[in-house]
């Protein structure tokens, strides 16, 4: 409890210019706070659910702060519910989140961080010995609604129904020589294929993942 709120006061009360893209969000929750609620729908944004939580927040709460204290929560509290939950080494695990950038990334990526708390969210309600598959459901649509990269956790729901873990780890180990071999290809098709189901806006923006980053991680 006390890693998770420290966490969460720092990225959550964090200055303005602390994150790549911390200001580009500051400037769009104050630009759609003169905004109907009707002009963000017809916006045709692709992370809908994001700029909805965006005008909210900007029109009842008014504070950016308010903002990024929501997407702190929302993404250290699964996250820390998982790791007291699945770690037999606490301190390592939160060491390994901060090796791995995510306490960084937690700073600057708003939509991606609220996608990656509800994916951990649909995560731990799958690995419940008894998963309520409607509410695993609605953590993903609403994952997906904030940003399209919380789609790539899916893949978890399909490996998890393989019951033998080695023949999984077999399959994967040649899977991963197919897809090195004729990765060119495969990144060719696959670009094509998401940019039909909306990761087009994706493509240009690789300080965000860009669609490429996306179909390596699928890969």
């Amino acid at each position: 409890i006390v890693v998770c709120a420290f966490f969460i006061i720092i990225t959550g009360f964090r200055a303005n210019f602390v994150g790549a893209d911390t200001y580009v969000y500051y400037d769009s929750f104050y630009e759609r706070a003169n905004y109907t609620l009707g002009q963000v729908i017809a916006l045709d944004k692709r992370d809908f659910g994001y700029y909805k939580l965006e005008w909210f927040v900007s029109h009842f709460l008014h504070e950016f702060v308010f903002m990024t204290l929501i997407v702190a929560c929302v993404f250290y509290i699964p996250l820390s519910l998982f790791i007291y939950e699945r770690s037999s080494d606490l301190g390592l695990s939160y060491i390994v989140l901060l090796a791995f950038t995510f306490f960084q990334f937690s700073m600057t990526g708003m939509r991606q961080t609220l996608a990656f708390g509800f994916s951990l969210m649909f995560i731990r309600e799958i690995l419940k010995e008894k998963p309520n598959y409607i509410s695993a459901t609605i953590w993903i649509l609403i994952g997906i609604s904030m940003h399209k990269s919380c789609i790539i956790v899916l893949m978890y729901f399909i490996i998890r129904q393989v019951k033998n873990s080695r023949n999984l780890a077999v399959s994967s180990l040649g899977l991963t020589a197919i897809c090195f071999v004729f990765r060119a290809n495969i990144a060719s098709v696959a670009i094509i294929l998401f940019q039909e189901i909306g990761f087009d806006n994706y493509e240009n923006y690789v300080s965000g993942g860009g669609l490429t980053t996306y179909i390596i991680y699928i890969i």
